[in-house]
């Protein structure tokens, strides 16, 4: 019985410390993007919520980052 409860569980943990770690992950990003400060204001783009679908692929950390008005001169 004790090798049946195990046998359903190991699978799950893998897959819960995976996302853990992602999650983890995400939280480290976001708190690094808090370092950017928009300019002209002493508020940072995470704070004006501004950063939107933070994600990982590979190596690389893809986000969308959104402004609130259309024809925002910091807009390139």
């Amino acid at each position: 019985r004790i090798g049946y409860f195990y046998y359903f569980r190991y699978p799950y943990s893998d897959i819960y410390y995976l996302n853990v770690m992602m999650q983890e992950k995400l939280k480290e990003i976001r708190d690094l993007l808090t370092e950017v400060k928009y300019p002209g204001t002493s508020k940072n783009i995470v704070e004006l919520d501004m950063v939107q679908n933070i994600r990982i692929e590979g190596e690389k950390v893809l986000f969308r980052l959104v402004f609130q008005k259309a024809g925002d001169p910091f807009v390139g």
